[in-house]
């Protein structure tokens, strides 16, 4: 039983015991994956790497990485891949754990040619809030693909990860502008880029104009530095994020193309038009179903009192009779 079965109470550890075990006369609690599976061909050192993996997941998932991880490895050691490169890979098992949980693929850790030092600056690069297990996907595709250009063109690890740091406002850019290789170029400071990150959320503008507001941003920022500005000074003189995703947000609407501007103002118009119209009838509609009549006089007794008031020689009535009566006689 490992430390996470131990932990449990007892009545989860009987419930999650085999019952081949229980027959036995054993509470063993949920089985280890690699015990369960042919790991015969790997390496002792090889196999502890898997687990350690392993045992940050939970779940299906857990037994799912396990034998992913052990079928690839089997069969990069038939390919002759040594087993200490493959041990060296997997040795990040908290962050490779992280990335395999939101985007529930393994391919990546094996097939993606770069040192593991680097793995937890991809966890905090791909990991963000709110973030889906598609556009994580993605996403660590691509950075994957950037970190190893970074690595092509003479970086080393070391300085990667340090220039990333937290990575907070980072991995927020990454997933506005969908590029990360262009915001390594300028290798700007968390502070700095977390300046970046609000003026271009704020501007809710297109993919591509956010990348070009993110990359015009962070060269001004990188131009200042240049001449020996300090960040604080920088970050000050540049006021108010709001203010410029607010003047940012107009220029780019003023530059996007004639049709769109003249559909938006379309719409614009109909939902005031819209708004104007239905307010007033909404308002009387409510009146009508809500409100009550309320008789506040007698209309008939209004009406006898005023026919009281003709003296009794002026009113038509007895002539009235008469008429009748005539009319009656004739008819017979």
């Amino acid at each position: 039983m490992n430390a996470a079965s131990a932990s449990l109470p007892k009545w989860k550890q009987i419930l999650q015991t085999p019952v081949s075990q229980l027959l036995r006369g054993r509470i063993t609690g949920p089985p280890e994956p690699l015990e369960q599976l042919d790991s015969s061909a790997l390496p002792e050192i090889l196999i502890e790497a898997i687990r350690q993996i392993a045992d940050h997941l939970d779940g299906r998932l857990r037994w799912k990485v396990a034998i992913r991880l052990t079928k690839s490895c089997s069969s990069l050691l038939r390919e002759g891949c040594a087993a200490t490169q493959l041990v060296d890979q997997l040795s990040e098992p908290a962050s490779i754990a992280a990335l395999i949980h939101i985007t529930r693929r393994t391919d990546w850790i094996l097939n993606a040619p770069l040192p593991a030092r680097l793995w937890p600056t991809v966890e905090r690069i791909v990991i963000h809030e709110g973030v889906k297990r598609r556009a994580a996907r993605r996403m660590l595709k691509r950075v994957c693909q950037t970190l190893q250009w970074q690595l092509d063109g003479g970086r080393s690890p070391e300085a990667i990860s340090s220039q990333c740091g937290d990575a907070a406002a980072l991995s927020g850019l990454v997933y506005e502008t969908d590029s990360l290789g262009e915001l390594l170029e300028y290798r700007l400071s968390e502070p700095v880029l977390a300046v970046v990150l609000n003026v271009v959320q704020r501007t809710r503008l297109w993919l591509a104009e956010k990348r070009d507001v993110a990359r015009e941003l962070c060269a001004h920022f990188a131009d200042g530095l240049e001449r020996g500005e300090s960040e604080a000074a920088l970050i000050e003189s540049f006021g108010s994020p709001q203010t410029a995703a607010k003047l940012i947000r107009r220029a780019r609407l003023r530059n996007r193309p004639f049709h769109w501007r003249a559909r938006r103002r379309v719409w614009q118009t109909l939902i005031v038009t819209s708004i104007l119209i239905l307010i007033p009838w909404s308002v009387v509609t409510v009146r009508l179903l809500v409100a009550r009549p309320t008789i506040r006089f007698d209309v008939i007794q209004q009406m006898d009192d005023e026919s009281r008031k003709i003296s009794r020689e002026e009113r038509a009535w007895p002539l009235y009779l008469q008429g009748l009566a005539m009319v009656t006689k004739a008819d017979q």
